[in-house]
């Protein structure tokens, strides 16, 4: 499960997260999951704040720059546009891995990442 949750100024993903519903049905809470080993010990959430994201910054530096009579505070996100999502599934190092098998292991017997 992908999880993007889009706020002004703040972006945070999730990679199967823990997800809560109200009786209504409705996502009430996202949180990271309990185990971090569950996660390969690999951080399963990252936030992206305008203000301390090099690349958001200079995608803001550019607008002023070179449209400073269009740039408002959030561009490039203030037209519409479409996000495509790549999902891939394979295998590392050579590992036999098929739709429908248990497990997925390298030739060199090595982790997958």
């Amino acid at each position: 499960t992908f999880v993007l949750n889009w706020q002004p100024d703040e972006l945070t993903t999730w990679i199967d997260p823990v997800m809560s519903w109200d009786a209504q049905g409705n996502l009430v809470k996202v949180e990271p999951k309990a185990d971090p080993a569950a996660a390969n010990g690999m951080q399963s959430w990252k936030t992206y704040k305008r203000q301390s994201t090099p690349t958001w910054l200079a995608v803001g530096d550019y607008h002023q720059q070179c449209f400073p009579a269009e740039a408002g505070a959030d561009a490039p996100f203030d037209i519409g546009f479409k996000i495509v999502l790549n999902i891939a599934v394979g295998g590392y190092g050579g590992g036999p891995c098929v739709w429908g098998g248990d497990s997925c292991s390298p030739a060199g017997g090595g982790g997958l990442g």
